[in-house]
């Protein structure tokens, strides 16, 4: 009786066990749904982390409108590795860096040096114009960053040198993917910090033209740097307003 009931038992194991195949397939099936529900997530996060992002921009935006009436030009960069105090000259590689945070009193998140951080915690780039009038304002001194400079210039002579454009383009745009042009100061956050695409380089290459194009995540086509500049008509529209050119 003893002997016929472990046999039974035994046999009722091997009807009801699993194969390695079964458990793999199952092993296969939760994947797919933990991809498929974690997908959304993880969409859902990026897109919040890029909305935050927006809203550091917009704050710079107004942070530096508001110093350049204040003190009749714009604040030049700070450097990257040291504090986030503007530099003394934007001449140069010196008219890149990350944004002047602790000299435009940015409130918001900050890394060890004070720069304002986005939210993937990177420092938010920063870049002016290196326009120089030829005869006009302080010669040898970029005329948007130089006290004083943009009112001998004039409206009418000043020409910033900054480019926007839809594609990769070297160091000059070609006038079928130019977006914006006279550019006399933008900033911008270079997304998330795992994936640096070919098109995205181009902002970080240390000339005057960058690229603004729609979010991608197509790997050849990656992009999603978040970008705002201040054009030359809102800059001189906020100084007329403050009565600081005629």
């Amino acid at each position: 009786m003893i002997n016929i009931i472990s046999i039974n038992a035994n046999s009722c194991a091997r009807q009801y066990g699993f194969t390695l195949i079964e458990i793999a397939l199952v092993l296969i099936i939760l994947g797919i749904l933990a991809n498929a529900f974690l997908q959304p997530i993880g969409s859902r996060l990026d897109a919040a982390k890029r909305n935050e992002t927006e809203q550091l921009l917009l704050q710079i935006e107004q942070a530096v409108i508001g110093f350049t009436v204040a003190h009749g030009r714009l604040p030049c960069p700070a450097p990257p590795d040291q504090l986030a105090v503007e530099r003394s000259t934007c001449a140069g590689t010196d008219a890149q860096g990350v944004v002047p945070a602790v000299t435009l009193g940015l409130p918001g998140h900050r890394n060890e040096h004070g720069a304002a951080l986005d939210a993937w915690n990177q420092p938010v780039r920063y870049v002016v114009s290196q326009a120089d009038h030829d005869t006009a304002g302080q010669t040898g001194s970029p005329d948007f960053t130089t006290s004083g400079d943009m009112q001998q210039v004039g409206m009418g002579e000043l020409a910033s040198d900054l480019q926007i454009c839809a594609a990769p383009a070297g160091s000059n745009c070609p006038t079928r993917s130019l977006l914006a042009n006279q550019i006399p100061v933008l900033f911008f956050s270079t997304g998330r910090p795992d994936k640096v695409s070919p098109i995205e380089q181009e902002n970080l290459d240390h000339d005057r033209v960058f690229v603004h194009r729609d979010y991608s995540q197509v790997d050849d086509q990656h992009f999603d740097d978040l970008m705002h500049w201040i054009p030359e008509n809102l800059l001189f529209f906020q100084l007329l307003q403050a009565g600081l050119l005629p």
